[in-house]
This record gives C-alpha cells, sequence and structure tokens, in this order.
C-alpha cells in the first residue's frame, strides 16, 4: 500500500506542461478516429453508423477544442492552470458519459445488429485518468488529506473493472 502512495504522491509532481502534452495527444487520437469515421460516412463508405453520428460530432468537436486549449496552456504560461482545468472538467463529462454508455450497454444489452467491441483497459484510462486530474487540480492533496483521496483514481480504475467485467458477461449472455 505505501508503494501505490508512493507512486501516487510522484503522480502529483508531474509537471502541468507534460500533462498539457498528454492531455493534446488524447484530444488528437479523438479527433483523428472519430473526424475519420465521420469523413468516411460522408463519402458513402460505412452507411451504418448513421445513428452515431451526433455522438461522433461532439467528440471530435470537443477533442479540437482540447487540443487548442492544450496549445494555449502550453504557449501561454499564464493559462497553463485554468486550462487543465477546463480540460479535467470535459473529460470528466467524457468519462461519465462512458460510465452511463457502460451501465446502459449492462441494462439493456447491445444494441441488435451492431458489431459492438469492449476495451477495459481503455475504459479503466478513460474514467481514471480524469478523476486523478481532479483530484490534483480541482481538489489537490494536501497532507492532511485521507488515504482514501489519494486513491481515488485507484478507486476509479477499480470501479471501472466491475463495470467492465459486467458489460463483458451482458453482451456475452446477449450472444448465447
Amino acid at each position: 500500500m505505501n508503494r501505490l502512495l508512493n507512486v501516487l504522491e510522484r503522480m502529483d509532481r508531474v509537471k502541468v506542461t507534460i500533462l498539457l502534452w498528454v492531455n493534446a495527444a488524447l484530444a488528437a487520437f479523438v479527433a483523428l478516429a472519430h473526424g475519420g469515421a465521420i469523413f468516411v460516412y460522408h463519402l458513402g463508405k460505412v452507411p451504418e453508423i448513421a445513428e452515431q453520428l451526433p455522438n461522433l460530432y461532439v467528440s471530435a468537436s470537443t477533442a479540437i477544442i482540447g487540443m487548442m486549449l492544450s496549445l494555449l496552456g502550453l504557449t501561454v504560461l499564464a493559462s497553463r492552470t485554468i486550462v487543465l482545468k477546463i480540460q479535467t472538467v470535459l473529460l470528466l463529462i467524457l468519462a461519465l458519459g462512458m460510465v452511463y454508455f457502460a451501465i446502459d450497454v449492462i441494462a439493456a444489452g447491445p444494441a441488435p445488429n451492431v458489431k459492438f467491441s469492449w476495451n477495459p483497459v481503455l475504459f479503466a484510462f478513460v474514467v481514471a485518468y480524469p478523476v486523478y486530474l481532479a483530484r490534483r487540480t480541482l481538489m489537490p492533496v494536501r497532507s492532511s488529506s485521507p488515504t482514501a483521496f489519494l486513491l481515488a483514481p485507484v478507486w476509479a480504475a477499480a470501479g471501472s473493472g466491475l463495470l467492465s467485467a459486467l458489460v463483458l458477461w451482458r453482451v456475452w449472455s446477449a450472444a448465447t
């Protein structure tokens, strides 16, 4: 347990510029993936994603905003803290959306006639990373903070693991 706490305390010393670069890379990945899906849809190659188009537009636009915020934070020193806080809120909203989606799949099963894939490791990252950023930027840890508060990202990852197990079980049971 002490080892884990030491790792989490060291993570709190990561420079803001590194976090801005990480956020920029994540945003570029999402913009490329979702923007590419939008592009190939409009080429007429994948008409079956039509019902996902509104989500793709929102996520691609949010990713572009995230990249622009990272550029602002990396170029204007005085804006770094506020940019990281804004990105944290955006990532928390994304995490909540993904948790909602997981719960929806658990409750209703995957949509019929739709190819479904689930990556528990990516889901854990999508949930735990914003919790880490929130704990670090919105509610910084002090020496008097309880250990459970410091472990918030670990608890988020564990909860996402449970949700992933339930999602995979639900998808498997729906297929049989």
